[in-house]
């Protein structure tokens, strides 16, 4: 049962390791197939784009998408730099302040003319949600 995943998920050769010899991406890939034995109804993906190769996150994301239709099971995903990913994205909800400041398609997110989905997709310090950006860049002493 386990091996064919493993090959699936480039994981074969750690078969017999112990978790502390794992790297990151390793541990990813391991957690999202132990995950996957419980069958899911929905997974949560907290910020596992953090620290991680883009290229490798690419190749995870396709056939960790692949997984979650044969089960069907549905995906909500935390996460900061999402570019990497965004090909497998179905929506964008963009939450500052606790509310929801936009919702749309990706294609939605990047024309839209909503300030928070302009500032963020731009990377701009302007804009609605420039107080967060200012206060967090000022020194303790300020």
């Amino acid at each position: 049962i386990v091996t064919p995943q493993l090959e699936e998920f480039s994981l074969l050769q750690i078969k017999d390791e112990r978790p502390t010899k794992l790297n990151q991406n390793e541990k990813l890939r391991v957690s999202f197939l132990r995950s996957l034995q419980l069958k899911p109804r929905l997974m949560i993906f907290d910020h596992i784009l953090s620290g991680q190769c883009p290229i490798a996150m690419r190749s995870f994301f396709k056939s960790a998408i692949e997984k979650l239709k044969e089960i069907h099971c549905g995906l909500f995903m935390s996460e900061f730099l999402f570019e990497p990913v965004i090909d497998y994205m179905d929506q964008v909800v963009l939450v500052y302040g606790g509310k929801r400041s936009f919702r749309g398609t990706v294609k939605d997110f990047y024309k839209s003319d909503n300030a928070y989905a302009m500032q963020y997709s731009g990377r701009k310090l302007d804009g609605p949600m420039s107080k967060y950006f200012t206060a967090s860049l000022r020194s303790p002493a300020e």
